[in-house]
């Protein structure tokens, strides 16, 4: 099929649909179907059907069976694409139709804003990692948006990019007197640093800025520390900057694994004085799903040890909090 052949689309819920009425068969490939997502298996149960050479069609449904096992989770391991199970199996001749009905659309890939509007105006700035990596063969592969977002040019005019803003679950009060715990894993620095931004500007401004301590917790300080060196050492300026406390967890750094939980219990005093007596509030941000419960731990053990607080009655309270 001609990648400029066009396409009239009748869409049962243009609400929702992610097609256009009129799209050309380059679109429809390289911008709606996930073409080079992980297939599933109900994908290689079609090709095994349509499949044409007898030794693809008995090849597809062996990987299906028991025995087969161990040859599927080879495909899975080198990280497959659609594209690629096309390309192994190429008697499986599938339709425009067949395609529509059994790869699925490429999913949005949710990325947390990482400056404040109020410094940066109608700019935004993101912390994104970019998803790339080697497979047992040694075959380099990469996400689909890394690919993406590395194909553009940012410094040609008039480049765009595909994507929109999503309202965030993330709430601060609506003045800037109380104390922010912070607690960041990896990429979840992003929304931290706009708070730490934010407050900036309005410390600028002339009004009342409480304290914040940032709990920064990567594998190492020489190439994860993202905004490390350049901005959060200069926020924090020796404790007399708007982060008063700057408290860095390089787990691989040395021989002894150190992580936030252990800073955390290091400063343990000071937050319970912070939640308790002077409204702290407590931000973690990390990998969506994953909180961890090492820090939920840390701070009961410490509401036990500074607040007087029995191990029932430390977790009712971090809980109402």
């Amino acid at each position: 099929m001609p990648a400029d052949t066009v396409f009239d689309i009748q869409r049962a819920d243009a609400g929702k649909s992610a097609y256009w009425e009129r799209m050309k068969a380059e679109q429809v490939f390289t911008e709606v179907l996930d073409v080079f997502g992980k297939p599933s298996k109900r994908f290689y149960e079609f090709l095994g059907i349509i499949a044409s050479d007898p030794s693809e069609k008995a090849q597809l449904k062996h990987m299906l069976t028991k025995d087969g096992e161990a040859d599927l989770r080879a495909l899975t391991d080198e990280t497959v694409t659609y594209a690629d199970v096309l390309e192994r199996f190429p008697s499986c001749q599938m339709t425009t139709e067949n395609m529509l009905e059994f790869i699925p659309n490429i999913k949005p890939r949710l990325y947390s804003i990482a400056s404040a509007q109020e410094k940066m105006g109608d700019t935004l700035q993101l912390c994104i990692i970019a998803d790339d990596w080697y497979s047992p063969s040694g075959v380099y592969r990469h996400g689909t948006s890394t690919a993406y977002l590395k194909s553009l040019q940012p410094d040609v005019r008039d480049t765009f990019i595909a994507g929109n803003i999503v309202a965030g679950g993330v709430h601060v009060p609506p003045h800037h007197r109380d104390p922010f715990i912070m607690v960041a894993l990896g990429t979840g620095i992003a929304p931290l640093r706009a708070m730490l931004q934010e407050r900036d500007v309005f410390q600028k401004r002339g009004e009342e800025v409480g304290p914040m301590a940032l709990y920064f917790g990567v594998r190492n300080s020489s190439n994860e520390y993202t905004y490390g060196k350049e901005e959060l050492e200069p926020y924090h300026d020796g404790g007399n900057g708007i982060l008063t406390h700057l408290r860095p967890a390089f787990s691989r750094d040395q021989a002894q694994k150190v992580y936030v939980q252990d800073k955390i219990k290091e400063d343990s005093e000071l937050l319970v004085d912070w939640f308790m007596n002077k409204n702290g509030h407590l931000y973690l941000c990390g990998p969506a799903g994953r909180v961890p419960s090492a820090v939920r731990a840390q701070l009961c053990e410490a509401f036990q040890q500074h607040g007087g607080m029995g191990a029932t009655e430390a977790d009712e309270y971090l809980t109402s909090l």
